[in-house]
Parts: C-alpha cells; sequence; structure tokens
C-alpha cells in the first residue's frame, strides 16, 4: 500500500534548525573572524635551502607555528590537515566529536563553514606542493588531502579556471623555486 500523501522529508538539526533534505540554509557570520586562512594555515615545507659561503646546499630548519589557533582540537585538526588527511569524519571520530561540531568551530573562528575552510586549506597546501615541489600531480593530490589527481584537477578548475600543470606555472616566479623548500 503506498501512501499518496507522502510528507517531505523535514530533519530537525541543532545547528541548522528546521531544514529540508540534507542541504544546511546558507549561513551569514554576524562578527569579525577571529583568524583568516592565512593566520590558521601550517605549511608542509619544514626546511629552507641555503647557500653556504663555499656554494654548498644546505638545508636548514623552517620555524612554524604548529598551534596557530591556540585552541587545542582546532589545532589538532589544522596539523592534520597539513599532513594531507582530510577525512573530517575520521577526525572527529578521535575526538568524541561530530563534524557538525567542527563545523560550527570553523565557522566561529573564521567565518567559514568547515566544508569551505577544509576546501580552501587543501587548496593552499597544494599552491605550496606545486611551487615550491618537483612532485607529480598525482603526488600533490595526494599529499594535500584530494586524493586522485582528477580531484585536484576540478579543485582547481573550480578556483582558478585552470588546470594545475598550469596554476603551477603561474605560481612559479622563477625556476629557482623548485626546491627552495623541502617537506619533512
Amino acid at each position: 500500500m503506498v501512501n499518496k500523501n507522502k510528507e517531505k522529508h523535514i530533519v530537525k538539526d541543532r545547528w541548522y534548525g528546521m531544514r529540508q533534505g540534507r542541504t544546511p540554509k546558507k549561513r551569514e557570520f554576524a562578527g569579525k573572524p577571529q583568524f583568516t586562512l592565512e593566520d590558521l594555515y601550517i605549511s608542509p615545507l619544514a626546511f629552507r635551502r641555503r647557500y653556504t659561503e663555499e656554494g654548498v646546499v644546505e638545508y636548514i630548519p623552517v620555524e612554524r607555528e604548529m598551534s596557530p589557533s591556540g585552541v587545542e582540537v582546532m589545532d589538532a585538526y589544522l596539523r592534520r590537515l597539513a599532513a594531507g588527511d582530510s577525512n573530517l569524519g575520521r577526525f572527529c571520530k578521535c575526538y568524541g566529536a561530530r563534524t557538525g561540531d567542527m563545523d560550527s568551530l570553523c565557522f566561529l573562528l573564521t567565518g567559514m563553514t568547515g566544508a569551505e575552510f577544509r576546501l580552501r586549506y587543501m587548496v593552499r597546501l597544494a599552491d605550496d606542493l606545486l611551487r615550491y615541489t618537483s612532485m607529480t600531480l598525482d603526488e600533490v593530490a595526494r599529499r594535500s588531502g584530494h586524493g586522485k589527481r582528477v580531484n585536484l584537477f576540478f579543485a582547481y578548475k573550480r578556483d582558478y579556471g585552470v588546470s594545475p600543470l598550469e596554476r603551477r606555472n603561474q605560481l612559479r616566479a622563477s625556476p629557482a623555486d623548485v626546491g627552495r623548500f623541502r617537506l619533512e
């Protein structure tokens, strides 16, 4: 027997309120965000190239802020993103939190939704890898959290309108950029 008076599926969510289906309503940040993406970004580039007086290349450690927000769970999330692990569900499971909790934390600190913050962070990470390393696009996609090269391609088409290879050429100010930094 089929119910002819089907009701639309309405979800009550403590973060987004009453909504239909799984699409959250657009959220607007009322105040000024405490942090920008650049404030919270942890670079994967741990060593900087330097030439000695004899002309020998050596790499020295780069000072990096590993706890930029001062909020332990957010800093752990940032370190995980910097390592290329963009799986929010697995991260939240470690802390016994919901993905909505992290979404709200990201929103309160940055004014961006959790998904928007994660995607921007992953593209920023991929930009550094494309500019300063000679990694292949497959390696850049894996290391930046995109997973596969095709995901990296669509992220760059969405954000910049160009392919990752074209973006690499735009980012490199000079051929000397390759090898200027080294990963951990």
